[in-house]
């Protein structure tokens, strides 16, 4: 009975101890609502460093869509092979992971920080969604050879 009481105020005290820094959003960083807060060091950075940073995270947001593409390929061809075999229907498939979604939406949230942060300092800020649209690899359909 002792070792149950026992342990039962550990976990309590670890359930207390837990929760008192839980409300607080951290000030620098990733946010709870899935913003960056840029840190001292980077608010310090010039207009062309953070234009740098902008591309490198674009390049990031760049390859994780077309993993997705990747994916998503790979899935449509197992779905109409497994309808063409099973004659059913019902094969679902994720873009992407779960990280891998995560890993998107926080590049994209320094991104957008790195930009505003840009305008904040009289830079011009940066069409980010037409960037990443131009790096997107397009989709070339093979060519017919010419019937002679």
């Amino acid at each position: 009975m002792h070792k149950i009481l026992t342990g039962f105020a550990c976990v309590l005290t670890l359930v207390l101890l837990s929760s008192c820094g839980g409300g607080q959003e951290p000030e620098h960083g990733f946010q709870r609502n899935g913003s960056y807060v840029l840190f001292p060091a980077e608010q310090k950075l010039s207009c062309s460093a953070l234009k740098d940073r902008i591309h490198l995270g674009i390049d990031n947001v760049v390859k994780l869509r077309v993993k997705a593409q990747q994916m998503q390929a790979v899935s449509i061809g197992l779905a109409i092979a497994s309808v063409a075999l099973s004659g059913g229907s019902g094969f679902s498939y994720r873009n992407l992971s779960a990280a891998d979604q995560a890993a998107m939406n926080k590049e994209r949230a320094k991104v957008d920080a790195y930009n505003s942060a840009r305008g904040g300092k009289g830079c011009s800020s940066i069409n980010v969604d037409k960037l990443i649209d131009s790096k997107m690899p397009k989709f070339k359909a093979p060519k017919k050879k010419d019937a002679r």
